[in-house]
């Protein structure tokens, strides 16, 4: 567990920390998900990572609530950690398409651009089954077996990177007996 979860310092301490909330919290459950699938299916499976951070808020009186949405800042509340990745649920008013609708933070055309691209992600795979189309960054499906499947990130600019974190969630698999 400790050459998957780096501790050598704060700083790594810190990520790792984080890294595996989130591994217990949702990304390996998903992970499972994935791998069940990429495994047992015939159909084509597409992995991604969602990476576009939102901006900042319009009004400084307010802060980003833990599940989406925000709330009011409180003055002798402690600030918060900077963000080591998007937070769960981030992306959703990214892949709805409706940034325009949320008026309290301050989008950018970077953040219209990573909308515009998951919209035609999620059409694509909806009408065919295959999230590809023109001007779109290829995203290729994972395959049976695959040590590092495919991840597309997606972000201002999104790509397709070899899966890094696996090995993760392959020992987590055998902690938690599924394997």
């Amino acid at each position: 567990m400790l050459k998957l979860y780096p501790h050598g310092n704060a700083q790594e301490v810190e990520l790792s920390a984080t890294a595996l909330a989130s591994d217990r919290f949702i990304a390996y459950a998903t992970w499972k998900w994935f791998d069940l699938h990429r495994n047992n299916s015939s159909q084509p499976v597409y992995r991604y990572l969602y990476s576009k951070l939102r901006p900042a808020l319009v009004d400084n009186t307010l802060a980003s609530g833990l599940a989406g949405g925000t709330v009011k800042k409180v003055a002798d509340a402690p600030a918060a950690p900077k963000a080591v990745g998007a937070p769960h649920a981030c992306e959703i008013e990214y892949c709805m398409g409706n940034l325009h609708l949320i008026k309290e933070y301050a989008w950018t055309a970077d953040d219209y651009k990573v909308s515009e691209t998951m919209s035609e992600y999620f059409a694509n795979f909806i009408k065919t089954g295959n999230p590809n189309g023109a001007k779109l960054p290829q995203w290729e499906a994972a395959k049976a077996g695959d040590a590092t499947p495919p991840v597309m990130i997606i972000d201002t600019e999104s790509r397709t990177e070899k899966a890094k974190d696996d090995a993760r969630y392959h020992f987590l698999d055998k902690a938690y007996k599924n394997k």
